[in-house]
């Protein structure tokens, strides 16, 4: 059979009602009376199918024209179709649920994100998309930093939805929101904001959006930015940065511990025309 070997096994819809028409109708039989040995529409004795093994009575099938027996081969057609159903509804659930992901952590602008729609202007655009095509988390931390709108969140959704399709999960972490998040945690306790911290420190790919953006010492946020970079640089979780800080302004502003964290990864800078200049002059690119 198809699925035997993998492929997607394509049944029209006539041909699936078809098979399930004949089947079904065959499992009414048994429920109106067919399986105590006689068919309950015209009363002919039904034939006994046995148990090669124990040789007792397992099932009965009609011996009679009243209804079709559907042959093993259709019921193996059957199953094999309702597999594939079942796997082509499973992937389109999947898929859904990332749509709603993006939508929900990272904007509908960004629907539509990925590689294929990335329309690189400048050298350092090409550099920054082929590097992160090609990261995989060796070295565990790949940071893009530059000026608003140059395409480094268009790339960082990009990544994760590759980690997506290689069953990698990622999750996203924008950093105004997650200090925020944070911070109503503690109304539920310390261990509450421990797990949420603990939750993103061990992501199996994460992506970090607008490193920067909140001041590290509002509320001891730096403490917790710090146990999360400092886990994933110690568990070597692949890591993807965004932000609009060089590398001395990470120093300045958050030490030179977090900086030094950073320092193990790949830093590239990103430049080029304002992608949201382009799109309120050309409309949606």
């Amino acid at each position: 059979m198809a699925a035997a070997t993998g492929k997607r096994v394509r049944v029209s819809p006539a041909r699936h009602a078809e098979l399930v028409g004949t089947i079904e109708a065959m499992h009414r039989w048994r429920e109106q009376g067919g399986d105590q040995g006689k068919c309950p529409r015209c009363k002919v004795q039904a034939a006994a199918e046995s148990d090669p093994t124990f040789s007792f009575i397992v099932r009965y099938r009609p011996a009679c024209d009243c209804v079709r027996v559907p042959t093993p081969e259709e019921e193996a057609e059957l199953s094999a179709a309702r597999k594939d159903r079942r796997r082509v509804e499973e992937i389109r659930q999947f898929r859904q649920s990332q749509h709603d992901y993006v939508r929900d952590c990272v904007g509908a602008v960004h629907l539509r994100s990925g590689f294929g729609t990335f329309h690189c202007h400048t050298d350092s655009q090409r550099r920054a998309r082929d590097a992160v095509k090609a990261f995989t988390g060796n070295p565990w931390a790949l940071i893009l930093s530059g000026p608003p709108a140059v395409g480094k969140t268009h790339l960082a959704v990009s990544w994760m939805r590759r980690c997506w399709r290689r069953s990698l999960p990622a999750a996203w972490m924008w950093e105004t929101r997650a200090s925020a998040e944070w911070r109503k945690s503690f109304a539920e306790g310390v261990g509450e904001a421990d797990a949420f911290i603990d939750s993103l420190a061990e992501a199996k790919a994460l992506v970090i959006d607008d490193f920067g953006v909140v001041s590290p010492t509002a509320n001891g946020w730096i403490v917790a930015m710090n146990t999360i970079l400092c886990y994933r640089e110690a568990h070597q979780l692949p890591t993807l940065i965004t932000t609009n800080l060089s590398s001395a302004d990470v120093a300045r502003i958050y030490g030179e511990r977090v900086a030094s964290r950073l320092g193990a990864g790949i830093g590239l800078r990103v430049d080029g025309p304002s992608g949201r200049a382009r799109e309120s002059q050309n409309g949606p690119l």
